[in-house]
């Protein structure tokens, strides 16, 4: 389920807010259970399957705009 989730907030994200939908195709995503929640290399965006799931769509959504900015912003 997990890809998938990804997948649909990464295409919402293009349909409402295409300034961090077109960003977050830049990005691949990585499964990593050894980390809590999400991180950014800016390749990938790595993530944690059972934190995702525990998100709601709307959240999903929110969280991969925000490790977006990261490279945007070069915190990296």
């Amino acid at each position: 389920m997990t890809p998938t989730k990804l997948s649909t907030a990464r295409a919402r994200l293009l349909l409402d807010h295409p300034f961090f939908g077109v960003l977050a195709l830049r990005l691949q995503f990585v499964e990593d259970t050894s980390i809590p929640t999400l991180a950014v290399d800016g390749k990938s965006i790595f993530y944690n399957p059972q934190f995702i799931d525990g998100l709601s769509n709307e959240l999903c959504c929110s969280a991969i705009a925000h490790e977006v900015m990261h490279p945007v912003l070069d915190h990296m």
